[in-house]
């Protein structure tokens, strides 16, 4: 039983190093009541209907903690107007690093917030390489003309986009309709074998095992702009966020001793190394 269990573990050790999945991007909604960091485009200027004006103003988006979300905080946009008139409400993301050689995926919940099919909003998402003006977003990477109204799960290919700084944007564009919502915004990246092979030839972390720092080199010139470190369950213990430097250090000092994956984010792409924190 013993060896059995231990091949397990080296197995999914080696399948977790060789297909890392790192998430770049991510936002909640839950500390940014805000929407601090995103920029918001009102081109309509209506006037929302009945209580929607006290909730959004003059706002194009806004996130709102609805009665019927039990407390969690969406971002939310209108396109109930008083008078009546169509919708052109813009949320735009923060400048996101994409890393090359990378299959990249964005991730999000959206839900329409009226049971009746007639009132349903549906939206565009654009993704721009170039600002967060209306005239950057000329790429459309999904469209919807009507979203249900329970929470739907949605993941977009976004790969053509890697190796680049992009901005993602979300339009509601409806007329006379009602509510649209979005939660949990996320883009991952998954190194490809081959560039997973090439960043681990070229990435060293040291010492390891560790007890409060472990140093992060490369021989390559790569640019390492995050450190993500999972346990063995592949929750995210911890992450840093760093600027284009060749050479890093994390604390691990506060984690629990056992095995732990560090996720290694560069200009080229994600690579995972395996540290021991004794």
């Amino acid at each position: 039983m013993k060896r059995t269990l231990l091949f397990a573990g080296l197995l999914f050790g080696t399948l977790f190093s060789a297909n890392a999945q790192t998430t770049i991007f991510q936002e909640n909604f839950e500390n940014n009541a805000t929407l601090a960091g995103w920029t918001l485009h009102n081109v309509d200027g209506l006037t929302p209907n009945g209580t929607y004006a006290g909730v959004f103003g003059t706002n194009a988006w806004a996130v709102v903690s609805w009665t019927s979300e039990a407390g969690n905080k969406v971002a939310s946009t209108t396109s109930w107007f008083n008078p009546a008139g169509q919708a052109d409400r813009w949320l735009v993301s923060p400048q996101i690093a994409v890393p090359a050689n990378n299959v990249v995926e964005l991730k999000f919940n959206a839900k329409s917030g009226d049971t009746d099919p007639a009132f349903r909003d549906g939206y565009t998402v654009y993704v721009s390489t170039t600002g967060t003006s209306i005239a950057n977003f000329g790429t459309t990477v999904y469209n919807i003309s009507a979203e249900v109204n329970t929470w739907q799960n949605k993941t977009i290919d976004l790969s053509q986009f890697a190796g680049q700084n992009i901005y993602i944007a979300w339009r509601n564009n409806n007329s006379d309709k009602n509510l649209l919502s979005i939660d949990n915004v996320a883009i991952t990246a998954t190194a490809t074998a081959s560039t997973a092979d090439f960043l681990a030839s070229k990435l060293s972390v040291f010492p390891n095992p560790a007890n409060d720092v472990v140093t992060i080199t490369n021989n390559a010139n790569l640019l390492i702009n995050a450190v993500q470190v999972n346990d063995i369950n592949g929750r995210t213990v911890k992450t840093v966020k760093l600027d284009a430097v060749s050479e890093a250090q994390v604390n691990v000092s506060e984690l629990n001793a056992g095995v732990y994956f560090m996720n290694i984010t560069t200009n080229e792409g994600v690579s995972t190394k395996k540290i021991v924190k004794k």
